[in-house]
């Protein structure tokens, strides 16, 4: 007879011997913990290797363990030919498993969660009922799914004795006529085991759709996990038809607690939190304000508590509570109601976008507590304001929520939270796939991400002569130094978000944004933290890494791709806003850094593939025609660089087209078509930053220089120029550690001749933003006037019509250096709110800002041109009772020194033609410093610079107005190259030094008026040398001006409507233009068309924009210049399709074709915006295609901006759809 011990370790070695059906093995690389968890794995067999029942599951001691098959799908002789098999398991820092499922009938007792079968529970009423021992959840066998009747959720609560807290469910719809009507209804066991039971509901309806409710119950949990799966066949508001699940028959107090970032949601009950401190629970740790509690009050018919979330972390909403009803002073556990609702897996839902909103808790007289939660998806909101993302494979109207009820046991945060954190986020079940461990392909070489090894072998002789060649010296692959490698090998193990991949996955784990106490809301700021991708790239083509070190970093970049591939890291398929236009893009991007470094691995064609798709699909959201950035220049160098960068390390995978590195690089020419004059306060040329303001110098120059080197060398060039011009900016918080690689093509320097001005700094028109104005590019006197009026408005303040002046060598009127200048409440912030700020107009009261982001869809520039003499812009919005228009003629001088100035029309209509309804209105104008610098007088100002030269403003209509300056002085920081040029330019510093100081700033604001309502204004803005004198202006008549200079005599002509004026020698016929008389020439203008103009019988006439030179000896022989239509403006053709479809908004020519998701045209002519109806089968974001190109339209509701770009193009509107989105095989069956 054997012993005791040696039968043990007979079967120890019968069950290690047996042959298995499947392996599951999972090593912990990563440093952390592992929560004890549901693993689920699939399973395939061949016929006759096992059946079901007689399956048995060892680790690699021979211990046999609890597992499950579900799932399953037999051969035709009975035995399991797929299946899910789900174990519980965890994973100790540094430790592993090794399961093995074995063709053996399991000797473990099938204890945990168990199913009831159905019994009667009155006439006409059966019931599924799941428990195990904790919690106990009915389901209904048949239902109809109307308003007011029984939902899938018969009842929930606890099944420990004393408990008595319930949930039921009901279908509510505020039309209960028009809710989809059900024509079958199921109740289905879809697994029982050991492990857990999992019941199912489905309604079928009429139109085709569904609902779907799925409750797990695992065995020793008390956690019911529910997966609502829905499609109505329809999207309406999710207000309007909700599933209602309630909580009644409370009698005793109830409390509820909650989490939610960053103290959205405010509150904390201190006499309920001691009596959870007396009662055992740990209170201290969630005294932030990211925790919160109240009793609740029941007096009201409906009252909301608060909004619930799954993930989006800017509205004040729940993202986990617990309800704890208190019968007695001392709260028992076992004994004291207890409820909490915990959302899961935030990448797992969809149709999301709006539930932060519609998922809402309230209470209701009678003691009675609603959680509701909507039944329909909302329409998508149409807006590149709105980064969620819907799942191209699934319908709009489909929708999902992932979801726990939890009951049992009292517990607060500090079980919950975890809960939510480790098992409602990425988990072991996520982990135990990640691939960290495969066969090295040896024909990968490094570097590969900027350049290659065979451009090092090119670089490397010439580097002493290369610029930059002394930055790119201490790379190893250019100089293998020991003690660098080392320093790169420390920094890129150690365990620093910030540092390396490693860091930053485990800070991905376990750590949340901005938002840090809500983990499961992953930072956006994965780009920026990749900033070690260069350095890796470097270290990794270092010959002397031995294997287990590059076995060791291959690892870590795995596991941080694997991390930014999480659904639930970044759920893009949820529709769930992502954040601001740059958040979305650096949560993404590094990706392609990592996935570019490991090639071989096995998921990286799918990472780098889906990487380049997203890469066009951000592009073609955010870059309007021409690349202006849906983020201007605040947020710009947060996305558009991470854009850029992303480019560059597709490109050198091979999967960046021609098309798409244009794409990219149009915002960098955005940027360099923008650049200011040179700032004395700095020393170099810089970047307004329209949006929120502030000072940047960026360092995406020479990253898109590198994209545009062979595509288009005289941009690469320019772009070059422009980091040469802005201080040769290395550091910026999103370089990403570009910088320092890219610096590889300034030997573009190299190639510029003297006096280099690259062609890009001129007058230009620039679709979404407005438009940039210049006169003599490259002199020290410059002038340049931007202007400020388009459909972009991300990151963006209420400043619509503002424009900024650089002149006679200094900013005239500027920005603020201080991001943020007027939010928050600041010196600066309080003079925007009270008085005002930007350079436009406010009706009816100063304080009116005028709203943001302003003027409605009409707020664009809806005519330019521009000329050797004369620029022009008209621009228009919509304020209440008045539309706006502001006309901007540039006159410009001889030379830099000379009269170079500008002339503003602002015009005042009622779009219904009532005059009374105009308000009174006031026009600003900002300067920089104290307002004792500027000199107000009945006609304007004159504004002396702390910098020099001056700015002269005559009012010409009114000719007599009021005017108060005000000034505010207000510190605040500058950072990186900004910090570093404002020093060497010896500007005053506060403290600080290096790439971080405080400075101080004083801004000044002048308010004229108020104007009469119905007055229009006219104003002569002109820059002057400080020794220059001002101009004569003389307004001669309504729009128009006579206005001598030192160079001559101009006559302004601006009008809303055209106007006609004749006086002597001089006519004028249109909207705009102008007569400049020199002594030996004279130009006649029209700035905007239908027009003419006249000096001494000579005359332009032209149905478009036109400029002429007219010597003086040539006005001896009167003549008339006709200028030819180039083209027919009275050529609009609108193909419907439907009736309630319309263009409008200019005139032709153009045809635009409606279908029933897209719109067809061709446009010729100049630019312009023309409007559109929204067809009702474009019900997603739309993209515009212009020859081919996608860029960004504008939208408003159902209204499309379209801009006509000059020339002859065609042009298609249809839905920018999202690249694929990642998903996790466990959540998904074949189909819902």
């Amino acid at each position: 007879m054997l012993c005791a011990s040696s039968a043990a370790s007979l079967l120890l070695s019968a069950a290690l011997a047996a042959e298995p059906l499947a392996t599951f093995e999972c090593v912990e690389r990563l440093g952390r913990d592992w929560r004890r968890t549901m693993l689920t794995y699939p399973l395939a067999l061949d016929a006759g290797k096992a059946r079901p029942g007689h399956v048995r599951l060892v680790d690699d001691a021979g211990q046999e363990n609890l597992c499950q098959l579900w799932d399953l799908k037999l051969h035709p002789d009975g035995s399991v030919a797929t299946a899910r098999l789900s174990l519980m398991a965890e994973l100790n820092k540094g430790g592993s498993f090794l399961y093995r499922l074995l063709p053996e009938k399991p000797t473990l007792p099938k204890a945990g969660a168990r199913v009831a079968q159905p019994v009667s529970a009155g006439r006409n009423r059966r019931s599924l009922s799941l428990e195990n021992g904790l919690v106990r959840i009915e389901l209904p066998t048949r239902g109809d799914f109307s308003s007011g009747r029984p939902g899938p959720l018969r009842s929930f609560g606890s099944a420990t004795r004393g408990q008595t807290l319930t949930v039921s469910s009901r279908v509510w719809g505020e039309r209960p006529e028009e809710m989809p009507k059900a024509i079958r209804s199921s109740s289905t066991i879809t697994a029982e085991g050991p492990l857990f039971a999992e019941g199912m509901v489905r309604y079928e309806f009429e139109n085709g759709g569904f609902y779907q409710f799925t409750a797990r119950v695992i065995a020793g949990d008390p956690a019911v996990r529910v997966d609502e799966q829905f499609d109505m066949k329809r999207v309406g508001s999710g207000k309007t038809l909700q599933m209602v699940f309630d909580i009644s028959d409370l009698l005793g107090s109830v409390y509820v607690f909650w989490h939610a970032p960053q103290g959205r949601v405010t509150g904390r009950d201190e006499a309920f939190e001691a009596r959870l401190a007396e009662g055992g629970f740990k209170t201290k740790p969630y005294a932030t304000n990211a925790f919160g509690s109240r009793k609740l009050t029941f007096d009201k018919d409906l009252d909301k508590v608060f909004d619930v979330a799954v993930w989006y972390p800017w509205h004040p909403a729940a993202h986990y509570f617990g309800l704890v009803e208190a019968r007695e002073s001392k709260l028992d556990h076992e004994k004291t109601n207890f409820l909490a609702v915990v959302p899961l897996h935030a990448g797992n839902w969809r149709s999301a976008h709006q539930h932060f909103q519609t998922s809402s808790l309230y209470t209701r007289k009678g003691n009675v507590i609603e959680l509701r939660w909507p039944l329909v998806a909302e329409p998508h909101p149409n807006t590149l304001l709105h980064t969620g993302e819907y799942d191209p494979a699934l319908p709009l109207s489909f929708v999902r929520r992932q979801w726990a009820l939890v009951a049992g046991p009292l517990q607060y945060h500090e079980t919950l939270h975890r809960f939510r954190a480790e098992e409602g986020y990425v988990n072991l079940d996520d982990y135990k796939d990640w691939v960290l461990d495969w066969p090295a392909d040896p024909r990968v070489t490094y570097p590969r991400l900027v350049f290659s090894k065979e451009d090092v072998e090119r670089l490397k002789p010439n580097l002493a002569t290369t610029p930059g060649g002394d930055v790119l010296g201490k790379f190893l692959y250019f100089n293998d130094d020991d003690k660098r490698r080392e320093e790169l090998w420390k920094s890129l193990t150690h365990p620093s978000e910030w540092s390396s991949p490693l860091g930053q996955t485990l800070a991905g784990l376990s750590r949340g944004g901005d938002a840090r106490e809500t983990t499961w809301v992953s930072s956006y700021r994965q780009t920026q933290m990749a900033g070690w991708a260069g350095r890796m790239d470097e270290l990794l083509s270092c010959p002397k890494l031995t294997d287990e070190q590059r076995k060791t970093l291959r690892c870590h970049l795995a596991a941080l791709c694997n991390l930014l591939s999480e659904p639930d890291f970044n759920p893009r398929g949820s529709m769930i806003h992502l954040g601001n236009p740059n958040m979305p893009i650096n949560r993404f991007m590094g990706l392609a850094f990592a996935a570019a470094l490991i090639p071989d691995h096995p998921r990286a064609k799918e990472w780098l593939d889906v990487a380049a798709k997203y890469l066009r699909y951000k592009l073609a959201m955010n870059t309007g025609p021409g690349g202006a950035w849906s983020e201007l220049l605040t947020y710009f160098g947060a996305s558009a660089p991470h854009v850029m960068q992303a480019a560059t390390v597709l490109g050198r995978t091979g999967r960046l087209d021609d098309s798409t590195a244009r794409l990219a690089a149009m915002p960098a020419r955005f940027t360099l078509q923008l650049l200011a004059p040179k700032d004395p306060r700095f020393g170099v040329r810089s970047l307004p930053n329209w949006g929120h303001e502030g000072i940047d110098l960026c360092t995406h120059w020479l990253v898109a220089a590198g994209l545009m080197r062979t595509l288009d060398p005289d941009l690469a060039k320019a772009l070059a120029w422009a980091w040469d011009q802005t201080g040769r900016p290395m550091e910026q918080h999103h370089d990403a550690g570009f910088a320092e690689r890219v610096i590889a093509n300034a030997d573009l320097l190299s190639q510029l001749p003297a006096g280099y001005v690259p062609k890009a700094l001129a007058s230009t028109w620039l679709p979404g933003f407005g438009a940039v104005l210049r006169a003599h590019a490259g002199d020290p006197n410059e002038t340049f006037f931007a202007l400020r009026q388009g459909y972009l408005t991300s990151h963006c303040d209420a400043n619509q019509g503002d424009f900024i002046i650089h002149a006679k060598g200094a900013p005239l009127s500027t920005l603020s250096l201080f991001g943020y200048a007027i939010h928050n409440d600041g010196p600066f912030a309080r003079l925007a709110r009270d008085f005002g700020w930007h350079n436009r107009i406010r009706f009816g009261a100063r304080a009116n800002d005028g709203g943001w982001p302003g003027g409605g869809p009409a707020s664009q520039l809806h005519a330019h041109s521009f000329t050797p003499s004369v620029d022009y812009l008209r621009g228009t919005g919509d304020y209440g009772p008045q539309s706006w228009t502001r006309q901007v003629l540039f006159l410009k001088g001889k030379t830099a020194k000379g009269p170079n100035y500008f002339v503003l029309r602002d015009s005042f209509a009622n779009p219904e033609g009532d005059a009374k309804r105009l308000q009174a209105k006031w026009w600003y104008l900002r300067t920089l410093g104290k307002k004792e610098l500027v000199k107000t007088n009945e006609g304007g100002l004159d504004y002396t610079s702390p910098l020099g030269p001056k700015l002269h403003a005559r009012f010409l209509q009114p000719a007599n107005v009021a005017a108060e300056t005000r000034d505010a002085t207000q510190s605040g920081p500058m950072y990186n190259r900004p910090a570093l040029c404002w020093q060497k330019a010896g500007s005053p510093v506060l403290k600080g030094k290096d790439t971080s100081i405080q400075v101080e700033e004083t801004i000044s604001v002048t308010a004229f008026g108020p104007v009469a309502a119905g007055q229009d204004i006219a104003v002569v803005l002109y820059p002057q040398a400080p020794d220059e004198a001002p101009p004569k202006a003389d307004p001669l008549a309504d729009g128009v001006a006579r206005i001598t200079t030192s160079e001559g005599r101009d006559y302004a002509f601006t009008a809303r409507e055209p106007i006609k004026f004749s006086d002597g020698d001089i006519a004028f016929a249109g909207i705009a233009g102008a007569i400049r008389i020199y002594a030996d020439e004279v130009h006649l203008i029209i700035a905007e068309g239908p027009g003419s103009v006249s000096f001494k019988g000579t005359t332009l006439r032209s149905p478009v924009p036109a400029h002429r030179v007219i010597p003086v000896a040539d006005l001896a022989k009167p003549a008339t210049i006709e200028v030819p239509a180039p083209f027919d403006r009275d050529k609009r053709i609108v193909n419907r399709g439907s009736d309630g479809l319309k263009a409008w908004g200019c005139d032709g020519p153009y045809e635009v074709t409606f279908g029933p998701d897209r719109i067809t045209g061709a446009s010729g002519g100049l630019g312009r915006f023309l409007y559109l109806t929204r067809p009702a089968g474009l019900d997603r974001l739309p993209m515009l295609v212009i020859d081919g190109q996608t860029f960004a339209p504008g939208t408003w509701g159902d209204t499309l901006i379209v801009p006509l770009l000059p020339g002859e193009h065609t042009f298609e509107i249809r839905a920018l759809d999202p690249p694929p989105v990642w998903r996790n095989w466990q959540a998904w069956p074949e189909s819902p």
